[in-house]
């Protein structure tokens, strides 16, 4: 089994464990996104990342204080860094229907990263509390195999009870995003994340400046990883 095979049998296994782990409740991974012309400043990037110097963590948040976008933690400066884009600006008008795709900028030498927390906050037009705030994250490790700012990335959905939950926060298209995320054992940077509207039923996802494949249910993504595990160990009895 080649190097690359090995660490896409491996996120998915992992991908497989998030599933069974989070099914009900925070924000989950719905499985590796093909995305395309994803840099900064071509989507609606929300939350950039980069960790101080010598430092293998990175961890910030950015928030709608009802007049401006404000950051906290290792967040850049920069208007097409960080941002709280509306849901109308996306079009995204029902929870289920939105995706945060995490974007990792890491070195070939980086094997894995892991990504201990990862939050969205919806804001009302005037700021304060946020109307809606996911559930506790599930630690995941992840395999930064397609690296660069732009390349494909994970792509993270509310679960089914949290889609219950926040459905009134997506009541009005005035509403802001905000998001928090930590990232442990990282060695480059910047690590960027960006929000998609999910077309139900059309076919794919859609993206401000970039394109994207529709994104599978958790359930096939697993079913898919168990598929390939079961492949890998009988080609390995085969040579046996």
């Amino acid at each position: 089994m080649t190097k690359m095979t090995f660490r896409v049998t491996r996120t998915l296994a992992a991908i497989g464990l998030a599933v069974a782990a989070s099914s009900s409740h925070a924000l989950i991974l719905a499985g590796p996104g093909d995305f395309q012309g994803t840099g900064l400043g071509a989507v609606n990037t929300i939350l950039t990342l980069n960790s101080p110097a010598n430092s293998t963590t990175e961890s910030g948040a950015v928030l709608w204080n009802g007049s401006a976008t404000t950051t906290t933690g290792d967040v850049p400066n920069g208007a097409s860094q960080s941002g709280t884009p509306t849901l109308g600006s996306l079009g995204v008008t029902s929870p289920s229907s939105l995706r945060i795709v995490f974007n990792p900028n890491e070195p070939a030498s980086a094997s894995s990263l892991t990504l201990t927390d990862l939050s969205l906050r919806i804001f009302g037009p005037a700021g304060g509390s946020p109307l809606f705030t996911s559930n506790p994250f599930t630690a995941l490790p992840l395999d930064a195999t397609d690296r660069g700012i732009g390349n494909a990335g994970f792509v993270f959905q509310l679960s089914a009870d949290e889609i219950t939950r926040a459905t009134s926060a997506f009541g009005s298209a005035n509403n802001r995003i905000g998001l928090s995320a930590t990232i442990n054992n990282v060695q480059g940077g910047p690590e960027t994340f960006f929000a998609v509207n999910f077309a139900q039923g059309g076919g794919g996802g859609t993206g401000n400046g970039g394109g994207g494949n529709a994104v599978p249910e958790p359930s096939t993504v697993a079913i898919f990883g168990l598929g390939l595990a079961a492949l890998g160990f009988m080609r390995r009895r085969n040579k046996g």
